[in-house]
């Protein structure tokens, strides 16, 4: 454009004009259309899954055209900020971003709403009650890249990472019951092997369902379990090795039907073998 412009002032040529006004035209129009293209989007969170520090989870949004006209070419992503500048345009500086995961959508039609899927990893546990979307379309000739950030309400729980716990840990018991140990008194069900102990593999199992099954056994008395945080004062003083071995106590006693409470510092859970009750305790863990 740039070009034909010098050629039209130099030659003073009609048709050199012609031909830089239609490229500058063009290039308006197309801005303009980008930007408008979105424009008056909206983004809401509907629902997530259980998360887990560092486990990838999906997180599942809606985003509405409520404009008259469609929007085309949509990208749709969550970033992380790498906490560095970079210069683009001019010298103007621009934050950096590392795209985690996109979705992209052809067409949204006017006053569509459609949902989307996308996948993130939280490091730390918590409470996350909003995050920051993009979205961003280069439509319609690629001349002009639009990109706009959301700030989205949620409503996410992010548990602590559940660790297998030290061997004394394992035999945690209260005073009513006992967690799963490895005392194989008892067996309690047929399973699909994971990594046990090779000697306890049942064979006959095996063979009828084609992989291998082992015998796992337990010693539960009840299955009761009371989770205090002083009985791991010995073995974790951490608070998030702490919790990462709680927690992995509540999702092994949850496999069992085991019931499990909670007393932490005076504030009690009552023991039941409900999947609301082993909810409503990792949710404390997270937002302790």
């Amino acid at each position: 454009m740039l070009l034909f412009g010098f050629a039209a002032i130099n030659t003073a040529n009609n048709l050199l004009y012609l031909i830089t006004s239609f490229m500058m035209a063009f290039m308006i129009i197309s801005g303009v259309i980008s930007y408008y293209n979105v424009k008056f989007l909206d983004l809401t969170f509907l629902k997530a899954q259980d998360f887990f520090a560092n486990e990838p989870g999906k997180i599942i949004f809606s985003i509405k055209n409520n404009k008259r006209w469609p929007s085309f070419l949509i990208n749709v992503f969550i970033a992380k900020d790498l906490n560095q500048d970079i210069k683009k345009f001019f010298f103007k500086r621009y934050k950096a971003l590392e795209i985690i995961d996109e979705k992209s959508i052809f067409i949204i039609k006017a006053n569509e709403e459609k949902q989307i899927e996308l996948t993130l990893l939280f490091e730390k546990r918590g409470h996350y009650k909003e995050l920051e979307l993009y979205i961003s379309s280069d439509f319609p000739f690629g001349f002009a890249y639009r990109e706009v950030k959301y700030t989205v309400h949620t409503d996410i729980y992010v548990y602590p990472s559940p660790k297998p716990c030290s061997k004394d840990i394992v035999y945690y018991k209260s005073d009513k019951g006992y967690a799963k140990t490895f005392e194989k008194d008892e067996l309690y069900q047929i399973k699909q092997y994971q990594n046990e102990n090779p000697k306890y593999i049942n064979w006959k199992a095996s063979a009828k369902m084609q992989k291998l099954m082992v015998n796992d056994f337990t010693n539960f008395i009840n299955k009761e379990i009371i989770l205090r945080p002083e009985d791991f004062n010995m073995e974790y003083k951490d608070l998030e090795q702490k919790l990462s071995c709680m927690t992995y106590i509540v999702l092994e006693a949850s496999k069992q039907n085991a019931k499990v409470g909670l007393d932490w510092d005076g504030y009690v859970i009552p023991p039941s073998d409900s999947s609301f009750n082993y909810i409503k305790i990792l949710r404390f863990f997270a937002t302790l």
